[in-house]
């Protein structure tokens, strides 16, 4: 839903509900040949849920140049407890591989941006999100090594006649993290960086 309050003020929300995903796919054992018949390739249909998603957003525009906007994102991660191969024949195999606990949490998301309009056919951008993670310390480990992130972007348009050229670049700082009580035994420190590049063209007819 988007509320226009006047012409300098809108506000923006959104959800969106989880999203329960099914794969189909095959298991296969490396092991001695003695217990190889044991073992034989079976199927397996884990499941994932994707979080449920609650936005909201408000901007305000300037002098007819200028737009700000701020905003929240709250991701319900906790729908991911555990991950379940769901083996269809399971007689042998070990409870650790039957189900792998996650215990993610819910997080926030907070982002803040700029957009100044220089004429019709030039437009520059700019935004900073911070983004909290949902994997805790216990089951941090190389699968998911996620941590808190400081997102930095920077962007601009082109437009002439019925095309339009948007490019940007962001940066993602992850603050470094450390585990000394993995369940698995995966401890260690985890540190990483991301830089993108985007670019989109449009074409209005």
């Amino acid at each position: 839903m988007l509320f226009h309050f006047n012409d300098i003020w809108s506000l923006g929300v959104s959800y969106r509900s989880k999203v329960n995903l099914e794969f189909d796919g095959h298991a296969q054992y490396s092991m001695s040949p003695l217990l190889r018949p044991l073992f034989k390739t079976t199927d397996i249909s884990p499941r994932i849920t994707l979080p449920p998603l609650v936005s909201a957003q408000i901007a305000a525009q300037f002098g007819g140049k200028w737009t700000f906007a701020t905003g929240i994102l709250w991701t319900g991660w906790s729908v991911f407890d555990e991950l379940k191969p769901k083996f269809r024949n399971d007689f042998l195999i070990p409870p650790s591989m039957k189900s792998s606990p996650q215990d993610w949490k819910d997080v926030m998301t907070f982002h803040v941006g700029a957009q100044y309009q220089l004429n019709q056919t030039w437009i520059f951008r700019g935004g900073y999100i911070f983004d909290q993670t949902p994997v805790p310390e216990r089951t941090l480990g190389p699968l998911v090594p996620d941590a808190d992130g400081h997102l930095f972007s920077l962007g601009m348009g082109y437009t002439h006649h019925n095309i339009t050229i948007d490019m940007a670049s962001m940066v993602l700082f992850f603050k470094d993290r450390h585990t000394r009580r993995n369940i698995d035994g995966l401890n260690g420190k985890y540190a990483s960086k991301t830089v993108t590049f985007l670019m989109s063209l449009t074409y209005s007819f």
